[in-house]
């Protein structure tokens, strides 16, 4: 890790892990393609394209990478059985429903809620209808409050691929926290010091400026994600100047997008 100082930029921060999404993304690509080629020579990238199995060119770090083994293919289910169940004949008013009292009246013990009497109609007519007159944050609250009120559950597809998102969404979650957000910071440093170093090579020749850029590529990152300004020592002066810009442009957009979702 190198020497850092510490500041404060204006604005609202960025949310971190919004940043871990793009950047994760990215990061690889970034790494193995248009920067390999800037940061040949820089110990920071040549591990990062050895992780990967390629060279410091970035054509072969990228095909190195569409080589790799695929992960979680897609395996489409082909379903053979053919619905069995029999077609419901209601009679008007749903007077051979058995358990009518538990969606149209209110008093009942075991009453699930009070269907309209549009809902009643579609019911009479297609022996189907969806009823917006409760709201419920989770599917299993349906099956819960269902349960205990002894009415009957039409289980749909999608609660149970909600069911998979949730999880999945809980182990990205948990990767990210617990290891990708480490090793994501200690990438962004690494490279923080290559450019800083490549920039020591480079001062005076025609790739100052690119160097320049790089030490503020990654410090935007960096800061980002220590929550906290992260400038080398020995970096020129233009460097914080790039980075607080593109961290007031990131706050104020990121503050865009938290006003439009409330």
């Amino acid at each position: 890790m190198g020497n850092s100082s510490s500041g404060n930029w204006i604005g609202t921060p960025l949310s971190r892990r919004s940043f871990m999404h793009t950047a994760l993304a990215g990061a690889t690509v970034a790494a193995s393609g248009a920067l390999a080629g800037s940061l040949s020579g820089c110990t920071a990238a040549d591990e990062l394209l050895s992780t990967v199995g390629g060279s410091d060119t970035g054509d072969t770090a990228v095909k190195m990478v569409s080589n790799t083994t695929r992960f979680a293919d897609f395996r489409p289910y082909v379903y053979e059985e053919l619905p069995k169940v029999e077609a419901a004949a209601l009679e008007p008013q749903l007077s051979n429903v058995v358990n009518l009292d538990q969606f149209t009246n209110r008093d009942y013990y075991y009453n699930v809620t009070e269907l309209s009497d549009d809902a009643i109609s579609k019911l009479e007519e297609q022996a189907f209808a969806v009823s917006d007159a409760e709201s419920w944050a989770e599917f299993f609250g349906v099956y819960e409050s269902n349960r205990y009120s002894f009415a009957p559950s039409f289980v749909t597809t999608d609660s149970a691929l909600h069911t998979f998102h949730l999880m999945f969404n809980h182990v990205l979650t948990t990767l990210e926290e617990e290891h990708l957000f480490a090793a994501l910071s200690t990438f962004s440093q690494q490279m923080v010091d290559a450019s800083l170093e490549q920039y020591t090579q480079l001062t005076g020749s025609d790739f100052e400026n690119a160097a320049v850029r790089n030490i503020a590529f990654f410090s935007v990152a960096a800061s980002i994600l220590a929550g906290s300004l992260v400038i080398p020592a020995g970096a020129p002066a233009e460097v914080e100047q790039l980075v607080t810009q593109e961290l007031n442009f990131g706050a104020a957009a990121d503050l865009i997008i938290r006003r439009a979702t409330i």
